[in-house]
């Protein structure tokens, strides 16, 4: 199989240890044949040796390439070198898997895989599991609503959607198909370490003209682990990068919304966040952060903005972030069949 029509595997990787081992060997249990995909490992200098004991293949017989890096990129620096190794490659698509995390054994990645290439779309999502240190499974963050099986979107309707709701549900990476194209790669910036994700995906959806592809089932599972990036994050700052990244997706896009509304939204679901995670100590910060963000112009906040987003979110009962399947037969983008 050509490597255009490929999925590049990537994990970076800096003293993955026994648990890289198992992230790369769930791969072979996907449900994909071993000519759909190569997985890329790119070290970081680790010291561990963890790397030299990687096999040339997984247990079905897929390549399993391992690139180290001479010096040590830092942790989104590494991710950047593995888009660009899969890049230069000629790989067609790329999604990540961190060490700790797996795939789901037959789970749904063949189905996003096809309909991503399919319909020609420019990223892929899922829902995605989340487990305890021990693999257990806890629960499942469902991410995207969907009406059926699937469904498929323009990527303007895609982000007018993100910003109405006052959600940006867009990590973690691993649970996201990006497609690789001259120009329109995605690239995560090391000076925004505890939303880089977030950003560089919601600056790859308004950069590409292709749609955007769903799916109702996880094929990936997150791993609660110590140590883990995230993981050490408060509930203070995670409400910080939402609102920031809310104010650059209104200042960068051109899609038509009621900000005061988006705002209003986007404050509920974050002292929802805050009730459940936040403790004492952040409080005050979280109190701030959100007084200011409401009042902030051009597009303060109203009553009438609470009022209707309070009933938006419980008096329907509604789904802030659902889709329903646009696909339009009569549009086609190359030989594919898309939307418009």
């Amino acid at each position: 199989m050509l490597s255009s029509s490929k999925l590049a595997v990537l994990v970076p990787v800096y003293n993955g240890g026994e648990m890289l081992r198992q992230t790369i060997e769930s791969c072979a249990h996907a449900g994909l044949g071993p000519d759909q995909y190569e997985i890329i490992v790119v070290d970081n200098c680790s010291t561990d040796g963890a790397v030299h004991r990687i096999p040339f293949r997984d247990s079905q017989g897929a390549i399993v390439q391992v690139h180290r890096n001479r010096s040590n990129l830092g942790r989104v620096g590494n991710w950047n070198q593995a888009v660009a190794i899969a890049q230069q490659q000629g790989f067609g698509y790329v999604t990540f898997l961190f060490v700790g995390d797996s795939w789901i054994p037959v789970g749904s990645l063949p189905q996003l895989l096809e309909l991503v290439q399919k319909m020609g779309a420019g990223m892929g999502f899922s829902p995605f599991v989340i487990a305890d240190a021990a693999g257990q499974v806890r629960r499942q963050s469902q991410r995207f609503y969907v009406s059926g099986r699937d469904a498929v979107t323009t990527a303007r309707r895609f982000i007018q959607k993100l910003i109405e709701s006052g959600l940006f549900p867009l990590g973690p990476l691993q649970a996201n198909i990006y497609r690789v194209e001259p120009g329109c790669a995605i690239r995560f910036d090391p000076s925004l370490p505890t939303r880089t994700d977030v950003e560089a995906t919601l600056q790859f959806l308004q950069k590409t003209e292709r749609p955007v592809a769903i799916v109702a089932e996880p094929f990936f599972q997150w791993r609660e682990y110590g140590g883990r990036f995230h993981m050490s994050m408060g509930a203070a700052q995670t409400i910080r990068d939402y609102i920031t990244t809310f104010q650059n997706a209104c200042e960068d896009t051109t899609v038509e919304a009621d900000f005061g509304l988006s705002k209003s939204r986007l404050m509920l679901n974050a002292l929802r966040l805050a009730c459940s995670e936040a403790g004492l100590k952040e409080w005050p910060a979280i109190a701030s952060n959100l007084t200011r963000f409401a009042v902030q112009r051009p597009h303060p906040v109203s009553a009438a903005h609470l009022a209707k987003a309070l009933w938006l979110r419980f008096g329907r009962n509604h789904r802030l972030l659902e889709f329903s399947n646009e696909r339009n037969p009569a549009v086609r983008y190359g030989d594919q069949c898309v939307i418009q």
